[in-house]
C-alpha cells in the first residue's frame, strides 16, 4: 500500500520539502555533485540541471546548497569509496 503525504502548509504534493521524495533520479544527481566537490583538487565543473518546468530543479538545488556543500577529507572520502566499490 501506498500512502502519499501532503505538505500540510501549502496543501500540496509539488511544494516544500515532501516534494524531493517525489522527484526521481535524485541521488545520481547528490552522488555526482558530491564528487565534485570530493574528488582530487577543485575544478571549473559545472553542473547543469534542466528540464520541464515543475519538475524540481530548484528544490533539488535548495537541498544540494543546504545539505550537501561538504568537503570531507580525502583519505575518508577513499577508504569510503573502496568500501563501497570494493576496489583500492
Amino acid at each position: 500500500m501506498v500512502t502519499t503525504q501532503v505538505d500540510r502548509l501549502t496543501g500540496s504534493l509539488t511544494e516544500g520539502w515532501r516534494a524531493l521524495n517525489h522527484s526521481t533520479d535524485r541521488f545520481a544527481a547528490i552522488r555526482r555533485f558530491a564528487s565534485y566537490l570530493n574528488d582530487g583538487p577543485a575544478s571549473n565543473s559545472v553542473l547543469l540541471f534542466y528540464g520541464d518546468g515543475g519538475n524540481g530543479k530548484s528544490l533539488l538545488l535548495r537541498h544540494l546548497r543546504g545539505h550537501c556543500i561538504k568537503r570531507f577529507d580525502p583519505n575518508d572520502v577513499r577508504a569510503l569509496r573502496e568500501r563501497l566499490t570494493g576496489r583500492r
